[in-house]
């Protein structure tokens, strides 16, 4: 399991863990992608990890400082 709509399931249902785990190996992919980089980050707020999240969210911000999205 590794396609988006895959990862994005397990989020939507709960299971941040799992898809903390496969955000992260398709980060490790494509470390530019800040689409994935923020929704791991978010998956870290989810389960109270808000340091974590934070430190993924400067990193998609230094990436792409002019990114709204």
């Amino acid at each position: 399991m590794n396609s988006y709509r895959e990862i994005v399931v397990l989020r939507d249902v709960g299971l941040f863990d799992k898809a903390i785990e496969f955000y992260s190996k398709t980060i490790e992919l494509d470390p530019t992608s800040t689409e994935y980089i923020y929704y791991c980050a978010r998956c870290y707020m989810s389960i109270a990890e808000f340091e974590t999240a934070a430190n993924l969210l400067k990193e998609a911000l230094e990436l792409k400082p002019n990114d709204i999205e």
